[in-house]
């Protein structure tokens, strides 16, 4: 895929340059780029970009990298795990006043129990008609 080539290149580029802040931004994006065709991939680049964004004190950085996270664990149904990483992309948010943020983690934490929900009410129908 020539949009992870490229991602991967800028990540190659950002760490001959020492650059914390590009490094970082080439994970975001690689991890973006990775979600769907390979998640552990996606994964281990948005951890690195939520160290990253730590280091370097970017609360944007960081509430995008939990939503990213979030993201993840939800398309792995891992319910608990997505839960607790929109609510941290809550808690930055609202520490910096990041509104769209903010909106973007409450609807995905929405999803998230929707999800759990649902996979419980199907759980129970199944089982009720194994009885």
């Amino acid at each position: 895929d020539s949009a992870a080539e490229q991602h991967e290149s800028a990540l190659r580029y950002a760490i001959r340059m020492s650059s914390l802040a590009g490094e970082s931004l080439a994970c975001a994006h690689l991890g973006a780029v990775k979600r769907r065709a390979d998640a552990a991939t996606a994964k281990a680049c948005t951890e690195r970009r939520l160290l990253l964004a730590r280091t370097l004190g970017d609360m944007h950085g960081k509430s995008d990298a939990y939503l990213q996270l979030g993201a993840l664990a939800h398309d792995a149904r891992k319910w608990s795990e997505a839960r607790e990483h929109f609510d941290r992309a809550m808690r930055v948010a609202e520490q910096t006043g990041d509104r769209t943020a903010l909106d973007l983690a409450r609807c995905s934490a929405g999803v998230v129990d929707g999800s759990l929900q649902f996979e419980t009410f199907l759980a129970s129908l199944a089982a009720g008609d194994a009885q």
